[in-house]
């Protein structure tokens, strides 16, 4: 399995990547969403983990774009789980208008990503 980690943040993406080891996927990783739209149409992933808030482009846009290339291409879509700090109801609302298929709160557990990539990767 190939994850892409979007985090403008090394410490959070290095905490990801701690929580992932178990996992043993392979993981890549971009520092914001022009990073993550570019390997995106580059590469094959699993699934990405996104964060929202970020310089350059935030993830509700790159996650926008990512599903607009995937239309255009005619292509399954890739599970897009968002992972903010941020808590109001009205940014989940945005990641999942966005296309995101589900919303992880910073910090992050194992449980939490085990969880997910359950739903989400293993089926």
């Amino acid at each position: 399995m190939r994850l892409l980690v979007v985090d403008d943040n090394h410490i959070n993406r290095m905490v990801v990547l701690a929580l992932l080891r178990k996992f043993n996927f392979e993981i890549v990783t971009a520092n914001n969403g022009i990073e993550a739209l570019e390997l995106y149409k580059s590469d094959k992933f699993d699934c990405v983990l996104m964060d929202i808030h970020m310089p350059k482009m935030d993830g509700i846009t790159s996650t926008m774009l990512i599903r607009e290339y995937e239309k255009e291409n005619n292509l399954n879509q890739t599970p897009i789980l968002a992972l903010t700090a941020s808590h109001p109801e009205e940014d989940k609302s945005k990641c999942l208008d966005a296309g995101m298929n589900d919303f992880i709160r910073k910090p992050v557990t194992q449980g939490e990503l085990s969880r997910i990539i359950s739903i989400f990767v293993d089926n």
